[in-house]
């Protein structure tokens, strides 16, 4: 009987010290696991942190320097002029040779000449003589309708995000091109030609709007805030008038120019209020010699 008690004493003490070797061996394997995760999660977040920027961060920065580096409008319309010839000729040779072109005496059928005064659209021509080039601006999408003297019109269309990725290394060379061809206006030269002899007291309609226009876009050169505009010719008390209206907006009359009695050309002048005053802005045919700025 002692035997057996003593036997199952010695059983039950050896089912304890098992159960507690095992309990203290769970808690060791869980404390473990925990701190295995703890440094898995810790090794993640530095990871994280270290990690390089990701392929959409870069790919914003990249447009956005793209951006910073885009041409200007009037840059973009010399650029596809200047396009063709860029086939067989180096460009920084092409707009070099255009840019040169300003100092030396060779008429101006070699020189380009910008007008914006049909914004948003941009006028480019290379001669008076010679092709004329609309363009025309629609989000990435510009179109060039040329009209040739003949009365022939050719129409493209270019990407503008091309046109940038091209040209965007000769930016500096292209602004300074469109400065010269802003500022540039073959109409001193026109007066040597036949134009100085158009008699001025029968012009046509076309003759009239074309000399309006030239003054105008001298007055934008000259500071004048240029606005696309329409004219209509009206016939007043004996004199020929030209009435200059916004073309997009709903607004009065900007401007009316007249032919006086002399043939000279002249702008009203609101200044010292009303009856308003007329000024002779031109006396000979398409030359702006004596063009002055009024508001």
């Amino acid at each position: 009987m002692k035997k057996i008690f003593l036997v199952g004493v010695v059983t039950l003490s050896v089912f304890v010290f098992s159960a507690c070797q095992k309990s203290e061996t769970t808690k060791t394997d869980t404390s473990e696991k925990q701190t295995s995760t703890e440094v898995e999660q810790a090794d993640t977040s530095s990871s994280i942190e270290n990690s390089p920027p990701s392929t959409n961060s870069e790919s914003k920065a990249i447009e956005r320097d793209q951006e910073e580096n885009n041409l200007t409008d009037e840059e973009i319309a010399v650029a596809i002029y200047l396009t063709p010839e860029t086939e067989n000729q180096t460009i920084d040779t092409v707009i070099d040779d255009y840019v040169n072109a300003y100092e030396k005496d060779e008429g101006y059928g070699t020189k380009l000449q910008l007008s914006k005064r049909v914004l948003p659209d941009i006028i480019l021509s290379f001669s008076s003589m010679g092709t004329t080039q609309r363009i025309h601006f629609e989000g990435d999408l510009i179109t060039v309708t040329s009209r040739s003297n003949s009365g022939e019109e050719f129409i493209k269309t270019f990407s503008k995000k091309e046109i940038n990725s091209r040209f965007s290394n000769y930016q500096e060379d292209l602004a300074l091109l469109v400065s010269k061809a802003e500022n540039y206006s073959p109409l001193q030269e026109q007066k040597e030609s036949s134009e100085s002899n158009v008699d001025t007291k029968s012009l046509t309609s076309e003759q009239l709007k074309d000399w309006v226009s030239a003054v105008l876009d001298t007055q934008f050169s000259m500071g004048r805030v240029s606005f696309p505009y329409d004219l209509s010719i009206e016939n007043r008390e004996g004199y020929a008038y030209v009435r200059v209206k916004h073309k997009e907006l709903q607004v009065d009359t900007i401007t009316m120019f007249r032919i006086n009695g002399e043939g000279q050309l002249e702008e009203e002048d609101k200044s010292n209020g009303y009856p308003v005053s007329y000024k002779v802005m031109s006396s000979t045919f398409m030359d702006t010699t004596e063009v002055t700025l009024i508001e």
